[in-house]
């Protein structure tokens, strides 16, 4: 069996540390989003020691008073967390709606800002935990999907621990698949980064997965190695659910090694120990191993009891109405998606339509006024016109009766002047004279 990592949240290592603690009912009463995240923070913490139960009443607290304050990346968080839990306790159908509708909310949120730090990890987040539902119902090439869409995101922002648990849960599938050289790559990988974080609780995660590869490669020093250095290391962080997971996975192998006696007491401490922490994967993997060792011993009637008890814990996990509504959850966000793809389209048509349509009225509002300028200007020259040509008549009216005036001055004096004429002598006459005189 292979303990699968805890799925990866960014924010949540620095919500875990907290000076006092408080019961689960307990009432916190600064009510804002710094109590979000810190029930949040108690959440993830309960959940990491196994108390599926006070883990769900934290998150139930974080998600109310998220959506009282309207607080939509606690929302988003909040429903990632009941996810988790739910896939934990083996409710796949649940754990895929929380994810999705986180998901269907991160979209909304990151609408503007997809490529902000905010959004890619959360989204990464998301993807990995719903990698992480599919591979447990068997779905495992939408599992790999999700996962490296994860991976993608977790490279683009650096996030090393991230990275470190795509690898790993990448891993999980090909081991499944039986594609063990990739498995046994992506696990490498994953080893090496966690050593260099110092994460205890990923590294003993590592050594886990490597001994399971190397257990279904009949290498059993080289898996019994491994889960040893696995096993101490979740006892020193008292990881109750992976001590459960290493015990199992110790009792399979020996198992292998024809050393049932051994392998039957690892594996009913891993039984109890899973059912005190509510892990269900845990417990069907445990009566399952419990069957071949029963059998191994000559104890047919034990075996075939623990195997009955296997059976019904494998199809409480995987039955038909829980696929059906996975089915129906994933096609019910891929609809929801389209339709806000479709709206998100339509109004950026209407918006140009809009665009458009003001420019239009724009144009019209400048061709009435520009028209209105020529008429005005028109009515302007011909009132100029008007005024000019009315001058232009009184002028030549002025003109006429002045020539007139003229004509009759001038002829007065050409009167005047042949009256003058006759009535003067002559030259010829004065002249005449001025001789006759000086004679």
């Amino acid at each position: 069996m292979t303990t699968k990592k805890a799925a990866y949240f960014f924010l949540f290592s620095a919500l875990l540390l907290f000076s006092t603690d408080v019961t689960c009912r307990g009432n916190i009463p600064k009510k804002d989003t710094n109590t979000v995240r810190k029930l949040i923070g108690l959440s993830w913490d309960k959940k990491s020691a196994g108390n599926l139960d006070s883990a769900m009443i934290y998150i139930d607290q974080a998600l109310e008073l998220s959506i009282a304050l309207d607080y939509k990346k606690g929302i988003v968080r909040s429903h990632s967390i009941i996810g988790i839990i739910n896939k934990y306790r083996g409710n796949y159908p649940e754990a895929l709606k929380h994810m999705l509708t986180a998901l269907k909310l991160l979209d909304t949120i990151c609408l503007q800002s997809k490529t902000s730090n905010y959004c890619r990890n959360s989204l990464a987040d998301i993807y990995n935990n719903l990698g992480n539902i599919h591979k447990e119902q068997g779905n495992y090439p939408e599992a790999l999907k999700n996962h490296f869409a994860s991976l993608e995101l977790k490279k683009e922002t650096g996030n090393k621990s991230g990275i470190s648990a795509s690898y790993n849960n990448i891993g999980n599938i090909y081991l499944h698949l039986k594609d063990y050289s990739k498995a046994l790559g992506n696990y490498q990988l994953s080893l090496e980064i966690d050593l260099q974080l110092d994460n205890k609780q990923d590294v003993s995660i590592d050594y886990n997965n490597i001994g399971v590869v190397y257990s279904c490669l009949g290498n059993y020093q080289e898996a019994l190695k491994n889960h040893y250095l696995s096993l101490k290391i979740k006892e020193e962080i008292n990881d109750k659910e992976g001590i459960a997971s290493s015990y199992i996975n110790l009792g399979d192998i020996h198992i292998c090694l024809k050393k049932n006696v051994l392998a039957k007491e690892y594996l009913i401490k891993g039984l109890r120990l899973s059912e005190e922490v509510g892990s269900k994967d845990d417990i069907k993997d445990a009566y399952k191993a419990l069957a071949k060792v029963d059998s191994a011993t000559g104890n047919y009637k034990e075996a075939f009891e623990n195997y009955k008890i296997y059976i019904l814990h494998q199809d409480s996990l995987i039955n038909e109405e829980n696929t059906k509504k996975i089915i129906q959850a994933n096609m019910l966000y891929d609809f929801e998606k389209k339709v806000q793809a479709t709206k998100a389209e339509q109004d950026k048509k209407d918006a140009l339509a809009e665009e458009e349509k003001q420019k239009q009225i724009l144009v019209i509002y400048s061709i009435s006024i520009g028209l209105f300028l020529v008429i005005l200007f028109a009515l302007f020259v011909y009132r100029s016109y008007r005024q000019k040509q009315k001058a232009n008549v009184e002028v030549t009216s002025q003109k006429v009766i002045i020539e007139e005036k003229q004509k009759e001055i001038i002829d007065s004096i050409t009167y005047a002047k042949r009256i003058q004429q006759s009535l003067l002598p002559t030259e010829r006459y004065i002249e005449k004279t001025l001789i006759r005189l000086k004679k």
